[in-house]
């Protein structure tokens, strides 16, 4: 059975108050003990490296003349923002997906919670194919993989992508992320399932190098300076992961992602943009952004209401008309010149 046929949801964000562990889930709920990837993950990059040559130069060469990285770290880096104390990990990462397939800063989640509440989806708690609805509300066609026990193939269709500009969401277990634990703060490892249904969070990958062994992330559920003993760089933006902790935490979804059919900037680039335009988001005046960074040189991007908008419109309309009453021309008048 296909992991999206029982996804039950991502939202995690983490428990300050949970004290982490390492200690396994009681014997009765047959489950395993949290067992790091080590071996696995040597494994993995020896068997993804026959797949590797199809891949070009996409970075400084590592080992056997492969290349060591795959896909851009910084990539999201000014589109990141923390999600908050609630279960949005999902909705947050979209508008990541959106932000860099159209170039346009959204400043946070509000847009995509509007057009949520339109699709009278929940604005938490969503399972990757109701990510892929919202995607494919933007114009930003996607399509849903997974990988039942194959780590050695997702992670080289992983490479892959990446290599190939792809955005990337994934459906993960956070605890070993967050915790260095397959257990810790996870609700769906208490309740007895089986560990590859263990997901609870949703990331953007943008970077795995294979000569440091660490992968990037864009996690919006962590918003860094957290007193836990969080594993990397200890901040969501480009959270950098060990692959073993990595591999332990996406096991907990059967290895499942949610990928566009294309590269940012590439062919969905002006139909997604004028999605964005359509759901009521405008471009306010100010601000000036380097070149390259990821927001529409000269503007800033504030979600406005459908609703806030028609007002505008209608106080707009009515103020013509007045100025159309107190100063109209009759027939035949020229109009005045400054």
């Amino acid at each position: 059975m296909s992991h999206f046929d029982h996804d039950l949801g991502l939202g995690h964000v983490p428990n300050a108050d949970h004290a982490p562990s390492t200690d396994q889930v009681p014997a009765e709920h047959g489950v395993p003990a949290f067992t790091p990837h080590d071996d696995l993950s040597a494994a993995v990059i020896s068997q993804a490296a026959g797949q590797h040559g199809a891949l070009g130069d996409s970075g400084a060469p590592g080992q056997l003349g492969l290349p060591a990285e795959f896909g851009d770290p910084g990539e999201y880096h000014s589109y990141w923002f923390f999600q908050g104390h609630n279960e949005t990990c999902a909705p947050a990462s979209v508008t990541q997906v959106i932000e860099a397939q159209t170039g346009i800063n959204l400043h946070g989640e509000a847009l995509v919670q509007h057009e949520l509440a339109e699709l009278h989806l929940p604005s938490g708690n969503l399972t990757l194919p109701q990510a892929q609805t919202v995607l494919n509300h933007f114009s930003i066609p996607s399509e849903l993989q997974d990988y039942p026990n194959n780590p050695s193939a997702a992670v080289a269709q992983l490479e892959q992508y990446l290599h190939d500009g792809k955005n990337v969401v994934l459906s993960v277990n956070a605890s070993p992320i967050w915790y260095d634990s397959m257990t810790a703060g996870n609700d769906k490892a208490a309740e007895g399932l089986p560990s590859d249904e263990w997901a609870d969070h949703a990331v953007v990958v943008s970077g795995i190098n294979t000569q440091t062994g660490m992968v990037t992330l864009s996690d919006t559920g962590n918003p860094g300076g957290m007193d836990l003993p969080l594993v990397g760089n200890h901040d969501g933006n480009e959270e950098q992961v060990p692959l073993s902790l990595f591999l332990d935490a996406w096991e907990g979804s059967n290895y499942s992602m949610l990928v566009t059919d294309h590269p940012d900037g590439g062919e969905a680039q002006h139909a997604a943009t004028e999605a964005v335009y359509a759901a009521g988001g405008t471009p306010a005046p100010g601000g000036t952004h380097a070149p390259g960074d990821g927001v529409i040189p000269g503007h800033t991007w504030s979600p406005v209401p459908v609703a806030a908008a028609g007002c505008v419109l209608l106080a707009l309309t009515l103020g013509l008309r007045r100025i159309a009453k107190t100063r109209r021309i009759g027939p035949g008048a020229s109009p005045a010149t400054a």
